[in-house]
């Protein structure tokens, strides 16, 4: 009793609440021995194993064995609750207090304790428990996911025929689609590129195929709407690997305005808070930005604005506003960003939004503010790639408004040997931005003949062809191309 007393007291209230709807039967819990052992211990009754034996047991001294056992199974049972306060999403964490959902919070946690190998040899009984818990309380989506950890301890997807025997056809399926496209992610060999998509593997090509065939027919057969929800996204992780940014949209659109028009009743807020996300993300892709508007206009009236999704949404929304020149709007935007209490969580995340900040500035013409701004993002200066690059050429563009031409001088010819030594391919964009800069400085700043000289690498520049098109969700918030046709044309 003393390793478990002073776990049972450190429980807060809310743990308390779900230790009670998880593990507790709740038509005879009073008579449970499991039960009695945690409230009497909890109410300081129960101090040392002879309080327990005399209090469950009547004093037998032959229940030691099973006292221990007892008191095992009610750790292990603690356990759980513990890892999720610790180590659970959040998010994930409110969402299932805020809608009732016990079920899917102990799934969570079970999931942690699998990864983190704290169940031993109960697990498989857990997860059997709660999937027949899951299935009876007709929660598919837990069930679900209880289904997908015991396939996986089993040694394949829906391999097992005893397993198969417990679930539905709807279930059985979706847990197929669900299992084998979370394979996938898990097993593609991917690098993420500046202004690409993930690059996946040869082998998870023929995986991807087959599986979009598999959702594709039993969604036909069985006309489940979460079963629909899995096709369209395996549709659009099918699109994103054949790099269709079109398609991917489309069948992102599709699952959204499935969610939409589904929602609560079988896509929970949260999981519609991603979609938008998802599809929000989308758009900027294929520079539908005022699309974006209607995007964050749902996603506030979700009520999710104090979680961090929020800021991920208000990021998106800020870019689609600077793409297409509203740079008050996004001002404004960035100024929720920054001032969202999760904001500050990642140091170097929030820099970031000092340089979204930066160039809604610029694009004010507030130059003297936005050289302020950037002055604040130091740590993103460190890395010789990501956000830095695009800080960089920004900082540029700056000093050439400001007709600071010595600094230009000394800013392009530092910015020329740090991209010489980075031999990566898809910065290439941006060696031929500063080849450009050079150019530029030499004329003595004839943007005219700089471009009549350059004319293919302009080509490339405004042209829609990796790599040196530009990217919507890489470095270069601002524009270069647009903004040196914006000099040329004396609108700046």
């Amino acid at each position: 009793m003393k390793a478990l007393a002073p776990v049972i007291n450190a429980m807060s209230d809310d743990m308390v609440d779900i230790y009670e709807y998880l593990f507790v039967n709740r038509n005879d819990y009073q008579l449970t021995k499991k039960y009695k052992l945690w409230e009497l211990t909890k109410a300081g009754q129960i101090e040392s194993d002879s309080d327990a034996l005399k209090l469950l047991y009547e004093g037998n001294a032959n229940s030691k064995s099973a006292l221990s056992h007892l008191k095992d199974d009610l750790h292990m049972d603690l356990a759980l609750i513990f890892i999720a306060e610790q180590v659970l999403n959040p998010v994930s964490r409110k969402m299932a207090i805020k809608h009732n959902d016990f079920d899917m919070m102990y799934l969570n946690m079970y999931q942690i304790a699998v990864r983190r190998k704290r169940q031993l040899q109960s697990s498989h009984q857990l997860a059997t428990d709660n999937l027949k818990k899951a299935k009876k309380s007709e929660n598919h989506e837990a069930a679900l996911i209880s289904l997908k950890e015991l396939l996986l301890m089993d040694g394949g997807f829906l391999r097992d025929k005893n397993i198969n025997s417990l679930t539905d056809d709807i279930i059985d399926t979706s847990n197929e689609l669900i299992a084998l496209k979370d394979t996938i992610r898990k097993r593609r060999n991917y690098q993420i590129k500046a202004g690409s998509l993930n690059i996946f593997d040869e082998n998870t090509k023929k995986e991807l195929e087959d599986l979009a065939t598999i959702a594709e027919s039993r969604f036909e057969a069985l006309k489940s709407k979460r079963l629909e929800n899995e096709l369209y996204d395996i549709k659009s992780i099918k699109a994103e690997f054949d790099h269709d940014k079109a398609n991917v949209n489309n069948w992102l659109v599709l699952r959204y305005n499935l969610q939409k028009k589904n929602s609560p009743a079988v896509f929970d807020p949260f999981s519609l808070a991603m979609s938008t996300i998802d599809l929000g993300y989308s758009y900027l892709l294929n520079h539908q930005y005022q699309k974006v508007d209607e995007l964050f206009d749902y996603f506030s009236s979700l009520e999710l604005s104090a979680l961090p999704i929020f800021v991920r949404m208000c990021e998106i929304y800020a870019h689609s506003l600077i793409f297409r020149g509203d740079y008050a709007a996004a001002l404004k935007v960035i100024g929720l960003i920054i001032a969202h209490p999760t904001a500050k969580s990642s140091y170097r995340d929030f820099e970031a939004f000092l340089y979204y900040r930066a160039v809604a500035e610029f694009g004010l013409k507030d130059y003297k503010e936005a050289l302020k701004t950037l002055d604040k993002t130091s740590s993103l200066h460190k890395a010789l790639t990501g956000l830095w690059l695009g800080i960089r050429i920004l900082e540029i563009m700056i000093l050439i408004e400001n007709k600071d031409e010595d600094y230009v001088i000394y800013r392009v010819e530092a910015l020329k040997q740090l991209m010489h030594r980075n031999k990566k391919e898809e910065l290439q964009r941006y060696k031929t931005i500063v080849e450009v800069l050079q150019a530029l400085v030499r004329s003595g700043y004839d943007y005219k003949k700089v471009k009549e000289n350059n004319a293919a690498k302009f080509i490339g520049l405004e042209g829609n062809e990796p790599p040196l098109a530009w990217d919507p969700s890489g470095l270069e918030i601002m524009q270069f191309d647009k903004w040196f046709n914006e000099r040329l044309s004396k609108k700046r």
